[in-house]
């Protein structure tokens, strides 16, 4: 992989991320958390818009294979109140990884749950919160991806600063067909210069796409890349 088609990942990476965050860190300050995700239910009473579909984003790597990420974005009176992102890189020694995000106002120490269906909760630690979110990512396996595939609802559960629950519901429909289907969008055609990795989870991202650049590099070179070193978050 040359240095631009690396550059060129690396943008789109956080093109990805960082497109809705704009808007709302020069907009409004951080909306507590309750008051964020009181509008997630309405959508199941028909006052807000259908399920947003799930996107699929893919970029070449040097063997010929595809990085690819599944992402869904959930809005609230066209307020961003949550982010979920699915990134599958088969050159990476951990190639599914999860990243999310719930408007800041969370509990920290809580940290966010992932409930598909009625299963178990993934618990997840925040890594850290920008101005408008905090975030989340860990390893994930095979069997998570396939849990997604079987599921209705993706479930990420929080708690306010009163210490109340806060769930956003992310509806599962479509996931399986965009996964499983050739169409996607390229990361090329993501990719925005003019955009900066100022969050947190931005930053997280780009660091990502700068291991890819140090896998080539290292191929190029006839050597090894160095582990990521993520390990999956406790349960």
């Amino acid at each position: 992989m040359t240095a631009k088609r690396a550059l060129g990942l690396v943008l789109a990476l956080i093109a990805l991320w960082m497109a809705p965050v704009a808007a709302l860190a020069q907009d409004a300050p951080a909306a507590d958390a309750p008051d964020a995700t009181a509008a997630a239910p309405a959508a199941a009473e028909g006052n807000a818009k259908p399920p947003p579909p799930w996107l699929k984003f893919c970029g070449d790597l040097a063997d010929g294979r595809k990085l690819c990420l599944m992402r869904q974005l959930i809005y609230a009176q066209d307020d961003l109140i949550a982010r979920f992102i699915l990134r599958e890189n088969p050159a990476d020694e951990s190639p599914l990884l999860v990243m999310a995000s719930m408007p800041t106002g969370v509990t920290l120490p809580y940290g966010l749950r992932l409930q598909i269906d009625n299963g178990r909760d993934l618990i997840l630690p925040y890594i850290a919160c920008d101005s408008s979110m905090c975030n989340v990512r860990t390893v994930v396996n095979e069997a998570f991806v396939s849990s997604l595939k079987r599921g209705a609802v993706l479930k990420l559960k929080a708690k306010n600063a009163r210490g109340n629950d806060v769930t956003i519901e992310i509806d599962l429909s479509g996931f399986t067909s965009v996964y499983n289907g050739d169409e996607y969008v390229s990361l090329d055609q993501a990719a925005a210069p003019q955009q900066d990795a100022t969050d947190a989870l931005g930053q997280a991202v780009q660091d990502m796409a700068e291991q890819i650049r140090r896998q080539q590099e290292a191929e190029n070179n006839g050597g090894e890349a160095p582990a990521e070193g993520e390990q999956p978050a406790g349960q």
